[in-house]
């Protein structure tokens, strides 16, 4: 049984291995949530909406423009770019489990379908994630969500329609936070983006890209808040709303483990699934080979 804990402040991975994960990184969440309460916060929950849910609308805005599910999702496909794992497998993980369905080619139920999930993954996330901590943000695309009530197509199109308006002009408290942090850090002595900083955690690659950005959001003169902003320095708001007395909880590798050091924060890392194999033992092993066998029968009959 694992020592148990005041709580765990989950980063957006987290809610991609609990919600869409392997099955190891599914048992790593819940091993952790037996140690400590999950807990999030509505800029994460905003991350996901602004990186997967609004993806899905994508999706379901391209097949209903080509009026054809394979032209729809690769028209996706191929505007998708360079987007992180996470993502991206995620992404290929729903169009799969679309073209699963036997009338899969059909435009009226493959949006019908597509919609439901889209309204169901805000539901899903918050039953998953009860918790949330206070947004010093006050992130506005955190909020959104949908209408219990039965699925109408117009949800999806208002939910779009919300999300562009925030975008286009956000009244958060993007501005005060980032004020209030340098003055804080200021008053501490902490240097989290300076060009030393930079060299002596050089081996965390999206710290030191975190790092530049700050260091041009320090340098800024924009006078109001911006999405820009946050999309490109999550994991450095995300660290610095972290609560006192929580624990950090992550799968990224590459950002955390510095911020965290730097503010002086506690944090546990997920590690990717190859590295978890070895603490399920043989049985998961053996499980595999036995699925590997049966696949290889099913291909010599």
């Amino acid at each position: 049984m694992p020592r148990k804990t005041a709580a765990f402040f989950c980063d957006t991975t987290v809610l991609y291995f609990k919600l869409h994960g392997h099955s190891l990184h599914k048992a790593a969440v819940r091993n952790a949530a037996a140690a400590g309460r999950l807990v999030t916060s509505n800029f994460v929950r905003g991350e996901y909406i602004r990186g997967y849910v609004v993806g899905l609308i994508d999706l379901f805005f391209a097949i209903k423009e080509e009026n054809s599910v394979p032209d729809g999702i690769s028209v996706f496909s191929a505007e998708m770019g360079n987007r992180p794992r996470k993502l991206a497998n995620a992404f290929q993980s729903t169009v799969r489990w679309l073209c699963d369905h036997e009338d899969w080619k059909n435009v009226e139920r493959t949006l019908r379908r597509l919609g439901d999930l889209i309204r169901s993954l805000l539901f899903d996330l918050d039953d998953e994630f009860p918790t949330r901590s206070r947004d010093p943000l006050a992130c506005e695309l955190g909020i959104l969500t949908f209408p219990r009530s039965t699925y109408d197509s117009d949800h999806i199109f208002d939910f779009y329609e919300e999300f562009m308006a925030v975008l286009e002009r956000p009244t958060c408290r993007q501005c005060e936070f980032r004020d209030e942090q340098q003055k804080e850090l200021n008053a501490k002595g902490v240097d989290l983006h300076s060009k030393q900083q930079r060299s002596k955690y050089s081996q965390y690659e999206g710290y030191v890209k975190q790092a530049e950005w700050v260091d041009k959001a320090v340098r800024s003169h924009l006078q109001h808040p911006s999405c820009w902003y946050c999309e490109r320095l999550g994991d450095t708001i995300i660290a610095l709303s972290a609560p006192s007395g929580m624990t950090i909880l992550t799968g990224d590798k590459k950002s955390f483990p510095a911020l965290a050091d730097i503010l002086g924060k506690p944090v546990e890392v997920i590690p990717p699934v190859q590295e978890l194999r070895p603490q399920y033992g043989s049985g998961y092993r053996r499980r595999r080979k036995k699925g590997r066998k049966r696949g290889d029968r099913r291909k010599e009959q």
